[in-house]
């Protein structure tokens, strides 16, 4: 017999709760910048997940995915970790607010694309122009650092936009999380030719070995279960949308946690984004919702 429908899930407030955790493993990250390449922590951060998912899941015997499930798993898995590694490039290179502003271009466009009516595009508009406001778009092209950081920003959003695709196709299919652990390893298998050269610096002390830890489980372990959560009930489009309240939420971090108090232009920004997602959050159905899915950890 088939389960009660679910509610939808509160995705703003998910994506908040999320925002919050990553940005703490983001400063995790920044830490490790200091001993090893982008690279290799991005490699870390894929890896430890990944160990952590499949001890969680176990993903094979009476549980094993269909052969199609594994070949979007790993489709999935290799997107995750492309938008990774060419995000920590870009923020090796330029600040993590442009970085942002440059890669939330990709989920703008298509999110444009996917929403359909004048209030949607519209609701586009606001949240990019808000993004701008929070992060700022201040490169210089004659530095020859900004380019090379540019152009891994445009890549790491267009990596974002594949990986909102074939979340999607994951979650929807019922195994969304045991689907993310198959990719998570993959997807390490992947990074482990270019995080080789500095992979010993991640084992050389327990407190480093510590903090690879802490930054997997903060900036990969529990953002990418919550997000698999909430795009099991919204489309991509809105999803692309919602991920507008990420830096919006490393704004109020920096408010209530560090005391950097925002300028004018990063409030009005927030209030920009905040307005987007209502408008378009609200235009959902309520009752757009998937079956219940076998997500349990049965």
């Amino acid at each position: 017999m088939p389960g009660k429908p679910r509610k939808p899930v509160p995705a703003p407030l998910i994506f908040f709760t999320e925002g919050v955790i990553q940005y703490v493993g983001a400063g995790f990250a920044v830490t490790l910048f200091a001993l090893m390449g982008p690279l290799t922590v991005a490699w870390l951060r894929t890896v430890f997940a990944s160990v952590l998912m499949l001890v969680w899941r176990r993903p094979w015997g009476k549980r094993a995915l269909t052969p199609s499930g594994y070949l979007w798993s790993c489709l999935f898995g290799t997107a995750l970790v492309c938008m990774n590694m060419t995000f920590y490039e870009a923020i090796a290179r330029l600040p993590l607010g442009t970085t942002v502003s440059v890669e939330f271009l990709g989920p703008v466009i298509f999110a444009a694309i996917g929403i359909a009516g004048w209030l949607g595009k519209f609701s586009v508009l606001l949240a990019f122009s808000g993004v701008v406001m929070i992060g700022g778009l201040g490169l210089d092209m004659s530095n020859p650092t900004d380019r090379l950081g540019l152009f891994w920003a445009l890549v790491a959003g267009g990596m974002w936009v594949a990986y909102m695709a074939l979340g999607r196709k994951v979650a929807v299919l019922g195994r969304g999380i045991d689907s993310l652990s198959v990719g998570l390893v993959f997807g390490s298998f992947l990074q482990l030719p270019l995080a080789w050269p500095d992979i010993h610096v991640a084992f050389s002390s327990w407190s480093v070995f510590g903090l690879a830890l802490l930054m997997s489980l903060c900036s990969s372990f529990v953002p990418y279960i919550l997000e698999l959560v909430v795009l099991r009930d919204v489309s991509a489009a809105i999803f692309a949308l919602l991920s507008a309240l990420l830096p919006v939420t490393s704004l109020l971090v920096g408010v209530f946690m560090l005391r950097q108090f925002p300028s004018w232009a990063e409030v009005g920004g927030l209030i920009l984004v905040s307005v987007a997602v209502a408008l378009t959050y609200r235009r959902e159905p309520a009752d757009s919702a998937l079956p219940s899915q076998s997500e349990s950890a049965d």
